[in-house]
């Protein structure tokens, strides 16, 4: 996330003025002999999109139901606190607060930011992903339904060729994988620029030394975490469980 690699051309897509053929023969003539492996992974990322069309034509109900029969009925739960700290990048866990704001700021987010925005959202919280779908729809430059769609119910384990159900992406992780230096929190989160990288994914482990010389004070230039990891983990693997063992009776 941290790295500027992707190819930006996902909004030239969705209105139209740049094809996926050229797109996808363009990146054949550029990459073929030189990077082989990254030509196949760019061919792959096209072909999802197009499978993602592809769904939403054969199945337009998709819209308002999950692709899995089994997710129907799930027991969503509302939440207007975590729903207003996940949309303003207030739950005290950078990297999904730094999706949020990247989503508000530029109209774009990151793609594993978006599986860990999705999955944090849906698992953690236990939230509907059509109402983070939607607000997806209303900032995102590159919204297109079909993609946008596929991309929560996979996220959110509902949807064609989901991931588990049972996984629940860690978000400190998550960050520490896919962000090591912390630069793209740092981006986006700017009240934590100033921390040690050790602490960057997860502020609250910082002795209060360490905060206070970053400036930062959990619970007022920085909220306290919304929820604890493995205590939300357990609850949503408990609720699904307990639904689809429901669903097959």
């Amino acid at each position: 996330m941290d790295l500027d690699r992707t190819s930006r051309i996902s909004a030239d897509l969705h209105f139209g003025t740049l094809s996926v053929r050229d797109a996808f023969q363009a990146a054949e003539r550029k990459l073929q002999r030189s990077h082989p492996d990254a030509l196949t992974r760019f061919h792959t990322e096209l072909l999802w999109r197009e499978f993602a069309q592809h769904w939403l034509i054969e199945r337009p109900a998709l819209l308002r139901e999950t692709f899995r029969p089994s997710f129907s009925g799930f027991p969503w739960q509302e939440d207007e606190h975590g729903w207003a700290a996940w949309t303003q990048g207030k739950t005290g866990f950078p990297v999904v607060d730094a999706a949020a704001r990247e989503l508000l700021a530029t109209g774009f987010v990151h793609n594993r930011a978006r599986m860990i925005s999705v999955s944090f959202l849906t698992k953690h919280l236990l939230i509907h992903y059509a109402r983070g779908e939607a607000h997806y729809a209303k900032w995102l430059v590159d919204a297109d339904l079909a993609s946008n769609n596929m991309g929560w119910q996979w996220s959110a384990g509902t949807g064609c060729d989901a991931q588990p159900y049972f996984r629940v992406f860690n978000p400190i992780t998550q960050g520490e994988r896919f962000d090591p230096e912390g630069d793209y929190v740092r981006r986006y989160v700017p009240e934590l620029r100033a921390l040690p990288t050790k602490y960057i994914h997860a502020p609250w482990r910082a002795s209060a030394a360490v905060l206070r010389a970053a400036r930062v004070t959990l619970g007022e230039t920085y909220p306290h975490p919304i929820v604890d990891h493995a205590d939300a983990r357990t609850r949503y693997l408990l609720v699904a469980q307990t639904h689809l063992s429901e669903a097959k009776t």
